[in-house]
This record gives C-alpha cells, structure tokens and sequence, in this order.
C-alpha cells in the first residue's frame, strides 16, 4: 500500500470518527459506551497507520541520502596500506564493523582501517577534525590517582550512535533548542523580554527619555548522567549473527533519554536541569470539577494568554498522550472538532493540529488530576538544552570477568533551562 492510499484511509477514519462524535452532538446526548469503544478502536487505527506513515516517509528519505540527492558525502578516508578512497556506503560500513568489533573484542580487535575512520569521525563542535594524523587513542579509563583496570573509553566517533536513539526518545528534543559545548563550566545566558516597552511621540528640539531593557541570565550547568551498567555474556558478544551493537547503543541511550526527558519536562531545577512545566508560568485554570478534564474554552485561554509575539513562532501544544485523547474529541461553536488530521498530498507536510498549532507528544507530562500542569502551550525554542562534549562508553572488562561477562556504561552531562517564562504557558487542572 502507498503512502498516499494510507493517507486516504486517514481521512476515512478521521471523517468515521468525526461523525460518531456529531450524531450524538446532534441528539444531544453523550457518546454511548458502544460508540465510545468504536471511537476508540478508530483511534487507535488512526495511530498505527500515522505511524505507518512515519516509517515509510523515513524509508524514503533514507533512500534518497543513500543514493546522494539528500546527504552531503562524508570526509575522503583513505586505508595507510592501499590508498584506498572509502565511498559513503564503505565509510559508514567501515564505522559500524569498528563499533561491533570494540564491543565485542575490545580495543585490539579494531583494524587499522577501522581506527583510522574512527579517528577521523571525530570532530570538534566547531567541525574542524581531531586526530587526521594519528588514529585516536583508546585507553583505559582513569580517575585522579586511581586506576580503574580493564575499563575503556569507545573512541568519540562512536558517540553518534548513541545520540541518534537519544533525539528519538522523549518529546523535549524534538522542540528544544539544543546547545552543544566543549565543557562543563557553568555558562549564563543573557536574557531579555522587551515586550512591555514601547517608543513615544517626541516634540521638535525635545530631549528623549531614557528606557532601560530588561536583561537578565540564565545559569547552564552540566549534570552528570549514567545509564548504570549493562552485563553482556562473553558468549552473546562473539556471536556474529547478534547485532549487539545496536542493542547496546539503544539500551545505554534510551536509559539515558528517559531520566533526562523527565528532567527536561518536570525537574525541579535544584540538583537537576529546571523541567519546562517547572519554567513555564501559569496561562489559565480549569473551572471546578475539572480536576480530570478539559473545555474548549481552556485551550482557546491557554493560546492566548501567550503573547502573540511568540505564537508566530511555530508555537506548539505539549501534553501525554491520555491529555491528547481527551482534546481530540472537543469542538468549536461550529461544531468543527479542534483536533484536525495531517493534510495528504501537500508539497510541504502539515502536521495534525489543534485549533491550527501542530503538537507533540510528551509521556513525562502530567496527567490531568487535581492541580496538574497538563498542556504546555507556546514557543518551545525558548526552553534549551545543553549537552557537555559526546556521550561517553565504557566497557568493563574485569567488573563481572568471574561470571564470563563484559559490563557496558554510558555517562553523559546535561541540564535544561527555559530563557523565557512568558514564551510558554502552562494550563493547570482544578484542585477540586
């Protein structure tokens, strides 16, 4: 089935759904828990065949970057021993057989050809090359005045892989600004919100007034991060017909994106990055009884208690997926529902949208309860998140060497801060 004939069956159930919902609008009553059961199942085709979408969408991009329209050619490798120009497929082939065989092997069963690409993966974040010249070192891990045996560090080239499954998790990466640095000293960010002021009428020959602006900063720090460890049988490492690499590297990530995604979403700020619904400020409040649910009314409060300013942007809405089941079956006055599909056939993709503003999915949201912060709404580049050099990996070779295993670890050093409390605006459940 093509992507558009999957497009087309959207529409169907998106239309199905929409009727559903108008024939007991229109007898003045609520769903029937019969219709709500077929709400529900439609609902959830509709996910599984978006996501289908998704998948395929993604195929076709990658086809279009393997035969060269889409991504730029990589930079020239050579083999020391045949002079050899590595072409992209070989460069990339090349990385990855280096990742498996330190994974499985350590550093020594990595080829000179394998080190040398490796060396010349890694660069600076201001992308001129680290270590062209000699491949890059792998060394046994050290700490000040102790040694820890048998621990290496994967060389930084590798840190890629790891920060791929990373972007994929979560939800706050998808709409963050995100600030790469070279270290972890404490930075602050100016800030300023000038949007109060305005300029003045002046007569002839009059001297001006003066106005300040209001610039403030924002600390970044860089706390540290680990995915705890993960043994591996020696026996599951040397079976080449495993494909441990990519296993690791989803484990040792994904640990990682869930406890910094929570961070991002509802830290504290004390210890720990300041989660955006920490950061946000209050945009409006559910009436009483609406401890568990939300009106029409509250999400048009929401939109607009945000500067305009920002929501010409690309402001975007925030909440779990539960939140998004519930605002999926809202309407305006019209009785048009405010939750309206992706547009098929588009030159450029337009995403689903409520009330015109795209969304994203965030399972670190709050739920709607009593008191809740449940929907973020407004210009999500104003939350950034600061990640502190690559992601670092260990391998342990001595940590459960008696039990025939090789223990794995990730480290990495983040924080999250909002710069502008007034570019995005939270809505917060009745407390009764």
């Amino acid at each position: 089935m093509t992507i558009k004939e999957l497009k087309q069956q959207l529409g169907s159930l998106h239309e199905k759904m929409t009727a559903t919902q108008k024939k007991a609008d229109d007898e003045s009553r609520k769903m029937t828990k019969e219709e709500n059961e077929a709400w529900d199942r439609m609902d959830v085709d509709y996910n599984d065949i978006r996501a289908s979408v998704a998948r395929r969408e993604a195929s076709e991009l990658h086809a279009a970057q393997l035969e060269g329209r889409v991504i730029a050619p990589p930079p020239e490798v050579r083999n020391n021993d045949r002079e050899e120009v590595l072409s992209t497929d070989e460069h990339e082939k090349v990385k990855k057989g280096a990742f498996t065989n330190f994974l499985r092997f350590g550093p020594t069963g990595m080829t000179a050809q394998q080190r040398q690409v490796m060396a010349q993966s890694s660069a600076r974040l201001d992308g001129s090359a680290i270590g062209n010249a000699l491949p890059q070192e792998i060394r046994a891990a050290q700490s000040e005045g102790t040694n820890s045996a048998g621990g290496y560090l994967v060389p930084t080239g590798f840190s890629g892989m790891l920060e791929e499954f990373l972007k994929a998790y979560g939800g706050m990466r998808q709409v963050a600004r995100i600030f790469p640095t070279p270290d972890g000293r404490s930075i602050p960010w100016p800030t300023v919100d000038d949007t109060a002021n305005t300029g003045v009428i002046i007569g002839e020959n009059v001297t001006t007034t003066e106005q300040d602006v209001p610039f403030g900063q924002v600390n970044f720090t860089a706390y540290k991060y680990s995915s705890k460890y993960i043994p591996v049988s020696v026996e599951l490492l040397q079976d080449s017909f495993f494909n441990i690499d990519s296993l690791i590297a989803e484990l040792l990530s994904v640990r990682i994106g869930r406890i910094t995604n929570n961070h991002f979403t509802v830290g504290t700020g004390t210890g720990q990055p300041q989660g955006v619904t920490v950061g946000a400020t209050l945009g409006t409040t559910g009436a009483t009884g609406e401890t568990t649910s939300i009106i029409t009314d509250d999400l048009y409060n929401l939109e607009h208690s945000v500067d305009p300013a920002y929501r010409v942007k690309g402001a975007k809405w925030m909440f779990a997926d539960s939140t998004l089941k519930v605002i999926k079956k809202l309407k305006d006055s019209t009785g048009r529902m405010l939750w309206q599909p992706a547009l098929a056939g588009m030159a450029t993709p337009v995403p689903d949208t409520i009330d015109g503003f795209a969304y994203e999915i965030n399972q670190d949201m709050p739920v709607m309860a009593a008191g809740n912060a449940s929907v973020l709404f407004g210009d999500f580049s104003k939350y950034v998140i600061r990640d502190c050099r690559d992601i670092v990996i260990v391998r342990l070779v001595e940590l459960y060497a008696l039990l025939g295993q090789v223990a794995f670890l990730a480290f990495s050093r983040h924080d999250g801060r909002i710069l502008n409390t007034n570019a995005i605006k939270y809505f917060a459940n009745s407390a009764t």
